[in-house]
């Protein structure tokens, strides 16, 4: 009879290559048992086969090592058969991570990516914000890559929500600070007087 890391053949007992596996409860088998998907096996002679770790993956069947996952993906549970993508306003610029990170405020992305992006004008955002950037309300604007949305300066308005920039008043027309129309000036004012 063959020892647990070794498979019976016809005369002697022969080694398990790397990627399969005898144990105990296979004494006497003729044969080594490949690794599952999502598992591997390094060396010969094993008695049992690892878990991909966490940030790695592996479709076949008596695999010897895990793939990392690629930029852009991430896999936080161990014996995966795939990776998943980094969703909209993460990313991940490392091969092989068990997650992926939120873009800094101002910025966004698209799923699986590694680079975040400035959020476009009129829009702002926090890290980790769902959905990553969000329109200035009206009355405030921003321009790209801005964490925060400001109130339009005296004379010019915004009656939209997520545009840039703010709107100058016509002739004629003035306004306060973060007011979404103007206002008409008093006879004999110059534009930016506040009536």
């Amino acid at each position: 009879m063959c020892s647990s890391d070794l498979a019976e053949g016809l005369s002697e007992c022969t080694v398990c290559t790397p990627g399969k596996y005898q144990d105990d409860s296979f004494r006497g088998a003729t044969e080594c048992i490949d690794c599952v998907e999502g598992q591997y096996s390094p060396e010969p002679m094993a008695m049992f086969c690892l878990k991909c770790g966490r940030g790695k993956f592996h479709t076949a069947i008596g695999a010897t090592a895990c793939t990392n996952c690629e930029p852009g993906q991430f896999q936080n549970l161990m014996s995966k058969t795939d990776c998943n993508d980094c969703s909209e306003g993460k990313f991940q610029n490392v091969a092989g991570s068990p997650g992926c990170k939120n873009c800094a405020a101002g910025k966004t992305s698209d799923e699986g990516v590694t680079v975040c992006v400035n959020c476009s004008a009129g829009r702002w955002g926090k890290p980790g914000d769902n959905p990553p950037c969000r329109a200035c309300v009206p009355g405030k604007s921003t321009v790209a890559g801005d964490a925060t949305c400001t109130s339009c300066e005296g004379g010019k308005f915004m009656d939209d929500a997520g545009v840039a920039p703010c709107k100058d008043c016509a002739p004629g027309k003035t306004s306060d600070v973060g007011v979404t129309a103007c206002r008409n000036c008093l006879v004999g004012t110059d534009r930016k007087s506040v009536v």
